[in-house]
């Protein structure tokens, strides 16, 4: 009897000797464990609240990587956390974000959610 795996439009014909392997990805950002953050407002609040407290350079530039480097590195929120949190955090118009993607800007009702 010949056996066939099918896989969508793919028919993959299996012999006596054929294996099938697969790979488990279990690096810590490949997965939510309903952390901290996992709530896209914690995350983005949580960002607000890091950027309030960083010295900016010029023209109140705040690179990203001071909001980065605390929020994975400190907090243990997750990148996918992070991007999440960011996004909300700019199309809230609470940070504005240069078109580099190298820094933002805490605008002013960003400012006040921590005055």
């Amino acid at each position: 009897m010949d056996r066939v795996w099918r896989c969508r439009d793919r028919a993959v014909p299996l012999g006596d000797r054929t294996l099938v392997m697969g790979i488990v990805n279990v690096t810590p950002d490949s997965f939510s464990d309903g952390g901290l953050y996992a709530d896209p407002e914690a995350a983005a609040q949580k960002l607000i609240e890091i950027a309030s407290g960083i010295k900016p350079v010029q023209d109140g530039h705040i690179f990203i990587e001071l909001l980065n480097r605390p929020f994975v590195f400190e907090l243990n929120g997750t990148p996918a956390e992070y991007g999440t949190g960011l996004k909300l955090a700019i199309d809230r118009g609470w940070l504005w974000k240069h078109e580099s993607g190298t820094y933002v800007k805490l605008t002013q009702s960003g400012a006040d959610l921590f005055t």
